[in-house]
């Protein structure tokens, strides 16, 4: 009887090992969750899955950002195997079914060339001056106009870049701040006009608006005419600001600066 049962548990484990083995033949197994590599670099999940076996790997982006504040250029969005976002780490998978990595990054900039502008349309002010809602008939229009289409910001950019002067100076409000990590520099999203509130109070980004958004990154007031540090502005302030218009980038409905000055009103 012990002979029979252990010629039987001998037979159990070959078959055991067999089908081990052969399931995991040619298979990978998940070194991470679908979730655990969001936000991470995703040269670093394309080395984690390669690592892990598997062959078929290859990457997407998600021109998704505008900003660049609530994720980094390159952050992974999110991973999928054979199309399914949701898996778990250590679950066997083919070692060449389909690993994709998609991740964040800004639309692509048209290619700027001279032969996209009128550089004879010019307008009748002095271009060395500022452009200002007074003195300027465009800008007093877009800054007064809800939700600027593309054409009509692309159009203003186009017709003023070659200025002179190539300042805007203008009355807005502080919609929203952020701090990079140390504190040292401050980003800020301007709204022209006055702040629709108590200064402090939250910003109702489904409220009607007029005028663009304009993004100044990463500024810390050094070098400008201005007393005022970056922890004396904050959301909810109506300030007077000279800044510089970036070129448009499609897509993203508003225009990124360069700050020259600004003081509180």
């Amino acid at each position: 009887m012990k002979r029979q049962f252990a010629l039987l548990l001998a037979i159990i484990m070959v078959f055991s090992l067999c089908a081990c083995g052969k399931s995991h033949e040619n298979m990978s197994k998940t070194p991470c969750t679908s979730k655990d590599m969001r936000g991470e670099a995703y040269e670093k999940a394309v080395e984690t899955f390669g690592n892990a076996g598997f062959t078929n790997i290859t990457t997407e982006k998600v021109e998704d950002l505008v900003l660049g504040w609530l994720n980094d250029e390159g952050d992974v969005d999110k991973i999928t195997i054979d199309g399914s976002a949701d898996f778990d780490s250590g679950v066997w998978y083919p070692s060449d079914a389909s690993v994709v990595i998609y991740y964040h990054a800004f639309p692509e900039k048209e290619e700027d060339t001279e032969d996209a502008y009128d550089q004879d349309e010019i307008t009748d002010e002095d271009d060395s001056s500022p452009i200002t809602a007074e003195t300027n008939a465009d800008f007093a229009n877009l800054i007064s106009t809800q939700y600027p289409s593309e054409e009509m910001l692309q159009s203003f950019y186009d017709k003023y870049r070659s200025r002179r002067s190539g300042l805007i100076e203008y009355d807005c409000f502080i919609s929203y701040k952020e701090y990079n990590k140390d504190r040292s520099k401050a980003s800020f999203l301007l709204w022209s006009g006055d702040y629709p509130g108590e200064a402090g109070e939250p910003f109702d980004y489904n409220m009607d608006y007029t005028g663009p958004q304009i993004t100044i990154k990463d500024e810390d007031f050094k070098g400008l005419s201005t007393d005022l540090t970056i922890f004396d502005v904050n959301q909810g302030d109506n300030v007077h600001v000279t800044i510089s218009l970036c070129p448009y980038v499609n897509g993203t409905y508003m225009y990124e600066a360069i700050l020259f000055d600004i003081s509180l009103r």
